[in-house]
């Protein structure tokens, strides 16, 4: 009798190959069934979870302008470039601004001619004061030693009255003096300040001005040239718009009433 000898069947080797592409389509399916249900989440039940709207990302305007009626001589900036805050962008002329600063000093000249005229003068009413006292003194002494002759009866009543009238104009000289004092002390202490607030607005105008040189306000990227080479701009209208480099964001949120409806 014989007996068969058991074979040992050999398996037949994985396709790998074949393996790993099944593995790869079946990742790709459920990841396109996931950011479907994703979506249809979103779609759905968004508006319960977050807020939706819709807006626009901007950057912090500025313009470059000037206070006062000017004539564009030069734009050093062009249009997209990146500025830097104090960068000199343009170069303008004011004819305003130069009569302005003319009239000033010359009230400025005039206001200090004045406070010299004041000055002398106040010092030659110190110089007289004390002399116009003592004839007010003298002549008040002088009347009362002519009244006491005069009761005595060794004088005439002529002398008496002249002794009165030189003591009148002692007293008037004295006080007009003493008045004149103070009105000039007065005025040189108005005079005084209108100089200082004159020499101060010529300093601010001259500050502001700056020989007519417009600086960049913020950093930032040009946006727009307003006005060219030559033009005459008015009073606050902008030469340059810029657009800052801090960004903040314009969102237009639905109302309550519209949430309400749906």
């Amino acid at each position: 009798m014989r007996f068969l000898k058991r074979r040992i069947l050999q398996q037949a080797p994985p396709n790998e190959p074949r393996s790993r592409r099944l593995t790869l389509i079946r990742w790709v399916y459920l990841t396109v069934v996931l950011m479907v249900a994703i979506w249809l989440g979103n779609f759905l039940f968004g508006d319960r979870l977050y807020m939706r709207s819709e807006g626009l990302v901007l950057g912090e305007p500025a313009i470059i302008a000037a206070e006062f009626p000017v004539t564009v001589r030069d734009i050093l900036v062009r249009e997209g470039e990146t500025v830097k805050t104090g960068k000199i962008a343009a170069i303008v002329s004011s004819q305003a601004v130069a009569e302005t600063i003319a009239r000033l000093s010359a009230d400025v000249a005039a206001r200090v001619i004045r406070q010299s005229e004041l000055r002398i003068r106040s010092q030659v009413v110190d110089a007289m004061i004390p002399i116009a006292e003592n004839r007010q003194k003298v002549a008040i002494d002088t009347r009362r030693e002519l009244e006491t002759l005069l009761e005595r009866r060794y004088l005439g009543l002529n002398q008496r009255t002249t002794a009165l009238d030189n003591e009148y104009h002692g007293v008037q000289d004295f006080e007009s003096l003493k008045s004149e004092k103070r009105i000039i002390e007065s005025e040189l202490s108005m005079l005084g300040t209108a100089l200082a607030e004159a020499k101060t607005a010529i300093s601010d105008l001259r500050r502001i001005y700056d020989d007519g040189r417009l600086t960049v306000p913020i950093d930032g990227v040009v946006t727009r040239l307003a006005a060219n080479k030559g033009s005459v701009v008015r009073s606050g209208e902008p030469l340059i718009e810029l657009s800052g480099n801090q960004r903040f964001v314009l969102a237009y949120v639905p109302s309550l009433c519209r949430e309400r409806r749906r």
